[in-house]
């Protein structure tokens, strides 16, 4: 889960990382609601995007509110989100987001 990035680039705001193009399409994918599995199977691109899933569901689940909602869903802690299969990730993604 952790990507260190080995480039940084800098821009107007300062350095951050700078992410290959399969990771930025998967960042787009994502951002246009495409789910993990409309993907093919065995892909690189299939992991790239369950990875921004998974991801953004770590940044979500920072509000004890998002919390809650992922508890209610799941029926479980939130603490082993990595070990959901891909239909878990992007059902509860979806459910928190609109919800919240």
């Amino acid at each position: 889960m952790n990507n260190k990035a080995s480039y940084y680039i800098k821009d107007q705001f300062g350095k951050k990382p700078q992410v290959d193009i399969e990771q930025f399409y998967a960042i787009k994918l994502v951002d246009g609601y495409n789910l993990i599995t409309d993907m093919p199977a065995n892909s690189n691109i299939r992991k790239h995007v369950k990875n921004e899933y998974l991801r953004k569901l770590h940044i979500l689940l920072k509000t004890k509110k998002a919390q809650t909602l992922f508890k209610e869903f799941n029926h479980f802690s939130h603490n082993n989100i990595d070990k959901l299969n891909i239909n878990k990730i992007q059902n509860t993604y979806f459910h928190i987001i609109n919800n919240i």
